[in-house]
C-alpha cells in the first residue's frame, strides 16, 4: 500500500508539473464572476451544462460547503405523469436567514428541452432576491409576456391521463435465440382527494438453444397482470383505500391469482412536505385466491386465503444527504407461522467539504412460499431461473464513497469529446 501511495503521489506530481509547463502558470480569471454569489445546485437528473449556459450572472462551486446559496432541488410524481420540481433555496454567509422554496410543474408531454427551459427559468426567479443583494443587481432588467393566456380552462379529459407502452428484443447467434416482449397499458386520474389507477401488463420471455446439432432446448417464462388501485384523501395525515389484482405467473406456478383488500396509511408528517420528509404506516387486509399451475409443497391445487401487511416506510431528503428506510410485516390469516419479513434502507451523507458516503442495504426473512410445485425442477428452470426456488432469506448490500477536492469553482462548460 505504501509503494502504491508513494507511486500516486510522484504520478499526480508528474502530471501537475507538466500541465504547468503546456499551458503555463497563469490563471483564467474570466472563469469567475466579481461580485456574483457562488451556488451549489444538488439535483438529479439536471442537465447542468445546460443550466451553466443560461445562467451566468452567479459562480457555480463544487461544494455545498463553498457556496453562498445552496439549492436543494426535490422532485415528486405528478397526478398527470409529470415532475414536480421543489426548488429549496438556502441563504449561507452574507445571505444567512433568506431563504425560499420555489416549485416548477413539467407535463408527461414536456420534452427534455421544455423541462430545462421552465427549470432554467424557475431558478432565474428564484435567485433574483439573491442578486438585489448584489453590485450586479444593476445589470438586470424585468420582462413580462403579455400574451400568455391567463384564463382558466375546463379539462377536457377530466385529469384521466391514458399511457400504453410496447417493448420487445429478439437476439441471436449461430446456437442459440432470445426473444421478449412485454407490453402495458395504464389508466390514472389522480386529485388532491381522489387517487385512482388502472393497469394491465403482459411480459414473455423465450430462450431456445440448439446443442451439439441435437434437438432444441426452449425455455420460457409467461406473467401477466390487471390491477386497480383507490385512494381517497381524508386528512392531511390520514388515507384510506383499496386495490384488486389478477395476476398469471409460470415463474410463481400461479395459473390465476386474485386479490383484493382494504388499506389505511397514516403520515407522521403532512403530505404536504412528502418531498422532503415521510414516516408513513400503513395497514391492508386482502383477500386471496390461488389456482396453480402445478400441485404444490402442501398438496394444493387452488385454495382461498386472507392476508395481512404492516408497512412502515421513512424518507428524509434534507441538505445533509438522504435517508430512506422500510420496513415490511405480513402473513396468512389461517397460519401466521406462513409469513414474511421485509427490511431495507438506503444513506447517502454528506460528511464533510467534499467528501460524501453512501450504503444501504435489505434483508428479507421468508417464510411463506405457499405456491412453490411440488415437483422436482428441470435444470433448465432452475440456471434459466424460470421457476422460483425454495429459500427462507434473501439479502443485497452496497456501499460507496466520492471525495471532491482541488478548485471550488465550476463555470466552465466544454462538450469535447463527451
Amino acid at each position: 500500500m505504501k509503494k502504491l501511495a508513494k507511486l500516486f503521489t510522484k504520478s499526480v506530481g508528474i502530471i501537475v508539473l507538466f500541465s504547468t509547463l503546456l499551458f503555463g502558470q497563469e490563471v483564467d480569471t474570466t472563469i469567475v464572476l466579481e461580485g456574483a454569489p457562488k451556488i451549489f445546485i444538488d439535483a438529479h437528473r439536471i442537465d447542468m451544462d445546460y443550466v451553466r449556459r443560461e445562467v451566468q450572472f452567479v459562480n457555480y462551486v463544487n461544494d455545498r460547503e463553498q457556496a453562498d446559496i445552496f439549492i436543494f432541488v426535490t422532485t415528486n410524481r405528478t397526478g398527470s405523469r409529470g415532475i414536480e420540481y421543489t426548488l429549496t433555496f438556502i441563504g449561507k454567509n452574507q445571505f444567512e436567514g433568506m431563504n425560499d422554496t420555489i416549485i416548477f410543474n413539467s407535463l408527461s408531454t414536456d420534452t427534455d428541452d421544455n423541462i430545462r427551459h421552465g427549470f432554467v427559468k424557475t431558478l432565474k426567479m428564484g435567485l433574483v432576491p439573491y442578486m438585489l443583494e448584489t453590485s450586479l443587481i444593476s445589470m438586470f432588467d424585468v420582462k413580462f409576456n403579455t400574451t400568455m393566456n391567463t384564463n382558466r380552462i375546463k379539462d377536457k379529459w377530466d385529469y384521466w391521463i391514458f399511457r400504453t407502452r410496447l417493448r420487445g428484443s429478439i437476439r441471436g447467434e449461430e446456437f442459440r435465440s432470445f426473444y421478449y416482449i412485454s407490453g402495458e397499458l395504464d389508466a390514472d386520474r389522480i386529485t388532491e382527494e381522489w387517487k385512482l389507477r388502472f393497469g394491465a401488463g403482459i411480459n414473455y420471455d423465450e430462450d431456445k438453444y440448439t446443442y451439439e446439432d441435437e434437438d432444441d432446448y426452449i425455455s420460457f417464462s409467461r406473467r401477466w397482470t390487471v390491477r386497480a388501485q383507490i385512494v381517497k384523501s381524508i386528512s392531511d395525515h390520514w388515507s384510506i383505500g383499496g386495490y384488486a389484482r389478477f395476476l398469471s405467473s409460470t415463474y410463481s406456478n400461479l395459473k390465476r391469482n386474485f386479490g383484493i383488500g382494504p388499506a389505511i396509511e397514516y403520515n407522521f408528517f403532512p403530505y404536504s412536505e412528502s418531498t422532503y420528509r415521510e414516516i408513513r404506516f400503513s395497514y391492508s387486509l386482502s383477500y386471496i385466491y390461488n389456482h396453480y399451475f402445478d400441485e404444490t409443497i402442501y398438496g394444493k391445487l387452488e385454495e382461498a386465503l386472507f392476508r395481512q401487511s404492516f408497512e412502515v416506510d421513512t424518507e428524509f431528503m434534507q441538505p445533509w444527504g438522504d435517508i430512506e428506510i422500510s420496513a415490511e410485516y405480513s402473513n396468512y390469516m389461517n397460519d401466521f407461522s406462513k409469513n414474511r419479513l421485509e427490511l431495507w434502507a438506503d444513506f447517502s451523507i454528506n460528511i464533510f467539504e467534499g467528501f460524501a458516503i453512501s450504503f444501504g442495504g435489505g434483508y428479507t426473512m421468508i417464510h411463506d412460499q405457499i405456491y412453490l410445485p411440488a415437483r422436482d425442477l428441470t435444470l433448465d428452470e432452475v440456471l434459466l431461473q424460470r421457476s422460483e426456488l425454495a429459500t427462507q432469506y434473501n439479502f443485497w448490500i452496497h456501499y460507496g464513497f466520492s471525495y471532491t477536492f482541488g478548485s471550488i469553482y465550476n463555470n466552465i462548460v466544454n462538450p469535447r469529446f463527451n
